[in-house]
């Protein structure tokens, strides 16, 4: 291409530029004519094929085009989006006689309210914060917890399964197999967040917060597990509240307790409710991190930070606290 055919091409491009009024013909613009196969982009490249007395003469034509143009796209550019301000400022225009929106205000989940206020005691009362991942595998969900291989836990129908032999885990006890595999005895730790089950109604979501703890020492005895549960539960409601120990099964523990509590609204008398449950850890899960159940004994216990919230705060509807509804959920928020 000689310079009489660089200015024509020039001309043209300015003309195309002049004609264009929106944001995005201009970007397109742009890309066509500087992108990597853009028109300016390919002289450029024919550049190393001229002579040397060719090569100057024609390389200086092509920057001073290249330059004039950018100039024109840059002015464009900073018109089109002033008109593309100017029109926004003008649609959206406040109608200062029209009645405000109320705004609400700001506040902390009442989930989150619980957790901390749970995490804060457990960790004024000497345990650890430990944290794992909320994609599992069959052995730190089931098999190193001593769920045997025909539990129903394990169906389709209780678990999410992804592909690879991964699940979204069930509760949040794995943390405590991975814990003992990090660490040896004594352990004093909780673990807390969110879990999956196939499950929804207004008591039951798909996807809730647990809290999970664990011990592990010599000599521990299950009047500690008991005196360290009914001590949570007086501080968490700020009074004594009713409570029993339901002899219960879990695969992970022997013996297994259910925890109830009676809690009092107003005028009612309330009714038996369950909390949590617990019990010491089974030997066959010691075993499993090649601990000696005649040496070391521990006790684990798991609670619903969601169930929790609904007792504190009466939240008759646990889905409430998923479906973000504003006006239901500020009247729990601090």
């Amino acid at each position: 291409m000689d310079s009489q055919a660089l200015d024509a091409l020039s001309e043209k491009l300015l003309a195309q530029l002049k004609a264009i009024d929106d944001l995005i013909s201009l970007e397109t613009f742009r890309v066509s004519t500087f992108g990597k196969k853009g028109v300016l982009t390919e002289q450029f490249k024919k550049l190393s094929r001229l002579s040397p007395e060719v090569r100057i003469a024609f390389a200086k034509s092509l920057n001073l085009s290249k330059e004039k143009i950018q100039v024109e796209l840059a002015n464009k550019t900073k018109l089109l989006n002033l008109r593309q301000m100017e029109l926004h400022l003008k649609e959206s225009e406040i109608d200062m006689t029209r009645p405000g929106i109320k705004k609400y205000v700001a506040g902390i989940h009442p989930v989150t309210q619980v957790q901390r206020q749970l995490a804060s005691w457990f960790v004024q009362h000497g345990f650890d914060l430990n944290f794992g991942p909320e994609i599992e595998n069959e052995h730190y969900n089931f098999t190193a917890l001593n769920v045997p291989k025909d539990h129903p836990a394990r169906d389709m129908q209780d678990t999410f399964y992804i592909k690879g032999g991964h699940l979204l885990r069930t509760h949040s006890s794995c943390v405590q197999i991975r814990t003992l595999e990090q660490q040896d005895p004594p352990v004093r730790m909780i673990s807390f967040g969110r879990v999956y089950r196939r499950d929804s109604d207004p008591t039951h979501v798909p996807m809730f917060h647990q809290l999970e703890g664990l011990v592990v020492n010599k000599s521990v005895q299950l009047d500690e597990l008991k005196q360290v549960l009914v001590d949570l539960l007086k501080s968490f409601f700020g009074r004594d509240v009713p409570y029993r120990f339901r002899t219960s099964y879990f695969p992970f523990t022997s013996p297994s307790f259910e925890v109830d509590i009676k809690l009092s609204h107003g005028d009612s008398t309330g009714c038996w409710m369950e909390v949590l449950g617990c019990g010491m850890v089974h030997p066959n899960v010691l075993k499993s991190q090649n601990l000696d159940p005649d040496v070391f004994q521990g006790y684990a216990f798991g609670l619903g930070l969601d169930r929790f919230a609904m007792l504190k705060y009466q939240i008759a509807d646990l889905r409430q606290c998923f479906s973000n509804p504003i006006q239901a959920m500020k009247t729990y928020v601090n």
